[in-house]
């Protein structure tokens, strides 16, 4: 999950990196940055990682599971 969190002012996560934090940290970082002082991410757009995707769809069928 990138972004804000809607209804809750000022609360922006990141999160669910699976261990990955170090090498995303830097982008997540930047991504981040962009969003709190512009609005939005201006790097890549993080539109499919924010929360309201698990509020607006079925969460995606998962097929690696072991």
């Amino acid at each position: 999950i990138l972004g804000r969190i809607p209804g809750v002012e000022g609360f922006y996560v990141v999160a669910g990196f699976s261990g990955h934090g170090v090498m995303h940290g830097p982008i997540a970082g930047l991504l981040m940055a962009e969003e709190i002082l512009d609005g939005r991410a201006h790097t890549l757009d993080i539109a499919p990682l924010r929360y309201e995707r698990f509020l607006t769809s079925p969460p995606p069928a998962e097929y690696n599971v072991i």
